[in-house]
């Protein structure tokens, strides 16, 4: 499972009071290999982005094996606003 999350002083600063979580996902991968995750950002946050051209975000991945063991890797990083669609 993977969680995303911002810091509380930016959730205040957008409006957002004490809710830290903006996006989640989770799947199940065989030993070995890898897979993408797309989680969709919590509507909240999303409405948070309008206003700003990015997040600095916390993302938290917990592992757990066959045998029930738990591994938890954390990453930092920013989450960017695309860029305008032109017609």
């Amino acid at each position: 499972m993977v969680r995303v999350r911002i810091g509380r002083k930016l959730a205040r600063a957008l409006g957002l009071g004490r809710k830290t979580l903006v996006a989640k996902a989770e799947a199940s991968v065989a030993a070995g290999r890898r897979t993408t995750l797309r989680g969709k950002l919590a509507r909240r946050a999303r409405r948070a982005m309008r206003a700003r051209n990015s997040l600095k975000l916390s993302l938290a991945a917990t592992f757990t094996d066959a045998a029930g063991n738990v591994a938890r890797q954390t990453r930092k990083g920013t989450l960017k606003r695309p860029g305008r669609r032109r017609r």
